[in-house]
């Protein structure tokens, strides 16, 4: 990537942040998503982007072979579209009693609580979430949100791709 290219690619949209899949640091978003699952003591955690209606999973803990995956999923059968919809950070303290859990790949299933926040670019475009989920239902605080926000930024920077050097 030339010098030139890393200013576009700073404030790429979620599109452009997808077709550059390739050259994302997975390792360090893995990494990342792993961090955040246990600082917050979640099973499960991962960072989200959001193109068009669909929700592409670029990193996750604990989620093996997911759906949401390179492939993506409707975003309305997550719970990241509360988060995208607002652009503010979501707590859903028990998903069998919100609208969010009734997407076919969480109903019925064993994970019962959700945060996430948004993914901000400069300029505050959002492009996706981190968010985590748990099985016990209220498992996540306001200040579990404040934690996620934080590690949010470090998300979107990795997202970003390098500095321009």
């Amino acid at each position: 990537m030339t010098r030139a290219d890393a200013g576009s690619w700073r404030t790429a949209p979620a599109r452009d942040v997808l077709s550059n899949y390739a050259q994302l640091d997975h390792e360090a978003l893995a990494a990342l998503a792993k961090h955040t699952a246990e600082v917050l003591g979640a099973p499960i955690a991962a960072v989200n982007v959001i193109v068009e209606g669909t929700t592409v999973q670029v990193a996750a803990h604990g989620l093996g072979d997911s759906p949401a995956g390179r492939a993506g999923v409707p975003t309305e059968w997550l719970p990241c579209h509360t988060v995208n919809t607002g652009n503010a950070p979501t707590r859903i303290d028990d998903l069998r009693e919100h609208p969010a859990g009734e997407g076919p790949l969480l109903r019925g299933g064993p994970l019962r609580s959700y945060a996430g926040v948004p993914l901000s670019l400069p300029l505050g475009r959002s492009i996706g979430t981190l968010c985590v989920l748990h099985e016990f239902v209220g498992a996540f605080s306001d200040t579990d949100l404040r934690v996620l926000a934080s590690l949010a930024r470090d998300a979107a920077g990795l997202l970003q791709g390098p500095a321009p050097a």
